[in-house]
């Protein structure tokens, strides 16, 4: 998932690259701050919370998920009690 990342890959969000999205969009992703910063490729999430695995009784889970924005993949590893 993460061959042919490069941390020296540093490509820049640029205007051009939401002239296509709706205006309220647009003007949320200028007003971020985000035009002219660095694109992330790599991102990893941790979470914890309640899993519901057969719709009566929940059980805690803690996750993490990992994020390829070039390629479109994402890994989700989550442990959960069953009993």
């Amino acid at each position: 998932m993460y061959d042919g990342v490069s941390v020296s890959d540093k490509k820049l969000f640029e205007k051009n690259e939401i002239e296509h999205l709706p205006i309220p969009v647009k003007n949320y992703i200028i007003n971020s701050g985000a035009l002219g910063k660095e694109k992330v490729s790599t991102v990893r999430l941790k979470q914890k919370g309640l899993f519901n695995l057969n719709g009566k009784k929940w059980t805690k889970m803690k996750a993490e998920q990992y994020f390829n924005t070039d390629s479109c993949e994402f890994i989700w590893k989550a442990k959960a009690s069953i009993m």
